[in-house]
């Protein structure tokens, strides 16, 4: 069976460019990366739903820290640490929680060009701004 562009282009793994509200998915994790799979529900101009996905490699534990920040915001980043330690379990929790996507097309020399989640924020009447109370400098993994 051979799948033609047209198909492609309206898989739920093909959303366009632009900003999304969506519901994380689901959350793969295993010992070298964790993968945040958000759904993107029909809205606006998509006349399906769509799905996006993006990965953060063990070693990048940062920028996963970083757009749980700017999504969540601090205080529900701490919420989900235990001491200073953010854990797999507590990461679990998230599912079904809403956020505004950002994504854009990016030239990789593929048929299709990479769709990449440039940004995770909150929805525009949800989520809390940014509060002192944790030095995300020492915030580590649990990687079980």
């Amino acid at each position: 069976m051979t799948t033609t562009l047209a198909q492609k282009q309206s898989s739920t793994w093909y959303p366009p460019a632009g900003q999304w509200s969506a519901l994380l998915h689901d959350i793969k994790i295993d010992a070298d990366q964790v993968r945040l799979i958000f759904k993107i529900p029909q809205q606006a101009h998509l006349t399906q739903d769509h799905m996006a996905g993006k990965t953060f490699k063990r070693e990048q534990y940062k920028f996963l820290v970083n757009d749980l920040e700017a999504w969540l915001g601090r205080e529900r980043l701490r919420d989900l640490c235990v001491g200073t330690t953010l854990t797999f379990e507590n990461l679990k929790k998230l599912n079904g929680e809403a956020a505004m996507i950002e994504i854009e097309l990016k030239e990789r020399g593929q048929l299709e060009k990479f769709r990449n989640i440039r940004s995770i924020r909150p929805c525009k009447n949800e989520g809390s701004a940014p509060t002192a109370g944790i030095d995300l400098k020492s915030l580590s993994w649990k990687w079980n």
